[in-house]
């Protein structure tokens, strides 16, 4: 079952919307979630290898609620094919502005200059070289599934209205 996680927008544009596909009768809530939680994932990469064309891009910062899951950590590892590195901090974009703001008033010389031992907060995810190739195949199918209903979403949204 693959989820493209398109309930705010995606990279194909506003109009594009969330959907299910190869969902049947005997897939229980278990096979749904995991495939939410590979669409976020592809999604990310999705951007990541966007990343990847002008930048050299060696491991990806994992945040938020979901980063407290290892299950999820780690399959975004393998969808990556980098290493994870899931932080401590709850609030991470909170702590980045107060180190900013802490450089910017002169507390710290560069935001770089974190008082906490960051490496000793992380938990890293390598990936999987199995899983990874496993992740690909079915990433190449998220994709291509993508562009192929990317012309459709405009009638969709359009005959959806406000009710979808």
């Amino acid at each position: 079952v693959l989820f493209h996680p398109y309930l705010f927008g995606s990279p194909h544009g506003p109009v594009a919307s969330a959907s299910f596909l190869g969902l049947r009768g005997w897939h229980d809530r278990g096979t749904m979630l995991r495939a939410v939680l590979e669409g976020i994932a592809f999604n990310h990469r999705v951007h990541v290898d966007a990343l990847r064309d002008g930048f050299a891009v060696r491991e990806a910062r994992l945040t938020g609620g979901a980063s407290r899951n290892p299950a999820f950590a780690q399959m975004f590892a393998d969808v990556l094919a980098m290493p994870v590195v899931v932080t401590a901090t709850d609030e991470a974009a909170a702590w980045g502005a107060a180190l900013c703001a802490g450089a910017g008033v002169g507390l710290y010389a560069s935001p770089k200059d974190d008082p906490r031992d960051l490496k000793r907060l992380a938990t890293t995810y390598s990936p999987d070289a199995e899983r990874s190739a496993a992740y690909d195949a079915r990433f190449r199918l998220f994709c291509r599934v993508a562009e192929t209903l990317a012309p459709l979403w405009p009638e969709i949204d359009r005959l959806a209205g406000d009710d979808a």
